[in-house]
């Protein structure tokens, strides 16, 4: 086999191998694909963002928000997460026990925005 034969085999290997590659490497790192995984993440987060403001829109919109907010002020940490529960504001419509994942994040979000 002649030297320029063989270097044209090599460089449609390094060209197909090349080709193959690039488009993966843009299409995943450029966000244009994602694996299965990543969008289940992608869908739980922003489902538990949503649940979390659904959480301070029931707890603002109570009648005795005021009240509630005094109370909850001054509680310690660990019995805020069972004061929010025991007020069902972690508690979504059709559910019938609050998500610990949920109610965790609305006191978090609870805090900050009482805190302002």
């Amino acid at each position: 086999m002649k030297t320029e034969t063989k270097d044209k085999i090599q460089n449609a290997i390094l060209a197909g191998i090349a080709g193959a590659i690039v488009p993966i490497a843009i299409g995943f790192g450029g966000g244009l694909w994602v694996t299965k995984q990543s969008a289940i993440q992608m869908t739980d987060s922003g489902l538990l963002a949503a649940k979390v403001k659904i959480c301070l829109a029931q707890f603002m919109n109570a009648p005795n928000y005021q009240e509630q907010a005094v109370q909850f002020k001054s509680l310690d940490y660990s019995s805020r997460g069972a004061f929010i529960e025991k007020g069902a504001w972690s508690k979504m419509p059709g559910e019938e026990r609050a998500s610990d994942v949920v109610k965790e994040a609305c006191t978090r979000e609870l805090e900050a925005v009482l805190k302002k």
